[in-house]
C-alpha cells in the first residue's frame, strides 16, 4: 500500500490535516499496486505535486477523507492521461457526490511559469443538490510532457 503524506495543510484549525486526520491518504491496496492502470507510486507522486489549493479549497474541505482520496485519485488520473481538454464527471462510490472537471477558454502560456497552462473549473454536487464551484488551472510540465494541477 502507498501513503501519501500531505503536507501544507497547516491552518486548517484541525491538527494539520482535513476533518483532524494527519494528513495521510492511502492509495493502491496490497493485492493490486495500480489505480485505474496507474502505478500507485506513479499517481502518489502527481498528487503530491498539486497545489494545496487543490487539496484545501473549498471543495477539499467539505468531503469527507474517503471522498477526498476518491478525488485526489480521479484528479491524478486525469493530469497523467493528458485528459484535461475534455469534461470529466466522476461519481464518488463512498457517499454518492459528484466531481466534475471542465475546461475553461483556450489554452493559454503563461509567462510566470513559462509553459503552457489550461484553465478548468471544478464542480461538487452534493447529494442534496448543492453545487460548489473552484477554479483550477493545471500546467505542461515540459520535462516530463505531463499536466500539473498549479491552481
Amino acid at each position: 500500500m502507498a501513503i501519501i503524506a500531505i503536507t501544507g495543510c497547516a491552518g486548517m484549525g484541525n491538527g494539520g490535516g482535513l476533518y483532524g486526520n494527519s494528513g495521510a491518504y492511502g492509495l493502491g491496496s496490497s493485492s493490486n499496486n495500480s489505480v485505474g492502470g496507474i502505478n500507485s507510486n506513479v499517481l502518489s507522486a502527481i498528487i503530491q505535486g498539486m497545489a494545496g489549493s487543490v487539496l484545501n479549497g473549498q471543495i477539499g474541505s467539505q468531503l469527507a477523507p474517503t471522498d477526498q482520496n476518491y478525488r485526489l485519485q480521479q484528479l491524478g488520473s486525469l493530469v497523467q492521461s493528458g485528459g484535461i481538454n475534455q469534461a470529466q464527471q466522476w461519481t464518488i462510490p463512498q457517499s454518492g457526490n459528484t466531481i466534475a472537471i471542465s475546461p475553461v477558454g483556450q489554452q493559454v502560456f503563461s509567462q510566470q511559469l513559462q509553459r503552457p497552462c489550461r484553465n478548468l473549473e471544478e464542480v461538487l454536487i452534493l447529494q442534496n443538490g448543492n453545487r460548489i464551484r473552484e477554479n483550477r488551472r493545471a500546467c505542461l510540465d515540459p520535462r516530463t510532457k505531463k499536466w500539473n494541477l498549479v491552481q
